[in-house]
């Protein structure tokens, strides 16, 4: 049976298609320099490049108009069993959670997960997010992020989500303040100052492998259903042709 690096590894592979997508897309949102080539992939000798910042404005534009909609909440009660009084403490305890997750993120220098989405949605075609919500005593922590789909992968099944791992490149100090007590199960790479750390959650198990060393194996604490929410936008060709994951969202 594959271990959770080799199914994480072999995923990656699998949507590399969709990586080089986003690749051009993120160039193109960068303002990347165009170049023009040939034929042969070379550039064109004695042609002067101009940038437009088009695709950049558009979706900066796209961004802040989504980002700045005004959202309402509605209850759905089919069989007309709730009082009103029983719709509101929901709507209201929903409106809270989203500010306490939004503190949160506030805290680690995020800007807030309806923002992000709307950027990763305009940006990536997709948009995933990580939800870790756990008591702390008689506390409820609303720990929810979102992820840029370009460092989250997952398997999907019948029955949802198989298994999903984030991926994030991580300095050596913010590693080592989370993971001392790990310090001498795994190294750091090239210049030292910086590791990839991979949180993989299944149905049943819970890893962090940081570069390429296990460091935690554990019982998940969610079970059934890793902690992971993904979708792709329903654009795009739905012709389920060979690299049909490359023009997905």
């Amino acid at each position: 049976m594959a271990t959770p690096l080799q199914l994480i590894k072999d995923k990656e592979t699998e949507q590399s298609s969709l990586i080089d997508r986003w690749k051009v897309d993120s160039d193109l949102i960068n303002n990347e320099p165009f170049i023009m080539e040939g034929p042969n992939k070379q550039p064109v000798p004695r042609v002067y490049n101009v940038t437009l910042p088009n695709a950049a404005i558009f979706y900066a534009k796209m961004v802040a108009l989504i980002a700045g909609v005004s959202r309402k909440m509605t209850v759905n009660d089919p069989q007309k069993k709730m009082t009103d009084d029983e719709k509101a403490d929901i709507i209201n305890f929903s409106g809270d959670t989203e500010i306490e997750i939004d503190t949160l993120l506030n805290n680690e220098n995020e800007p807030e997960a309806f923002t992000s989405h709307a950027g990763y949605f305009c940006s990536r075609g997709w948009s995933a997010e990580q939800i870790l919500f756990r008591m702390e005593g008689e506390k409820l922590i609303t720990d929810a992020r979102p992820l840029d789909p370009r460092w989250f992968t997952f398997e999907a099944g019948k029955q949802g989500m198989e298994w999903g791992c984030s991926r994030m490149e991580r300095s050596r100090l913010d590693i080592l303040r989370e993971f001392e007590e790990f310090k001498n199960k795994f190294s750091f790479r090239g210049n030292g100052k910086t590791a990839i750390v991979r949180d993989f959650y299944d149905k049943k198990k819970h890893h962090i492998h940081i570069n390429d060393s296990s460091i935690v194996e554990e019982d998940t604490t969610y079970p059934d259903d890793p902690p992971f929410i993904v979708k792709a936008v329903d654009f795009g060709p739905m012709l389920k042709e060979k690299d049909a994951i490359k023009g997905k969202g």
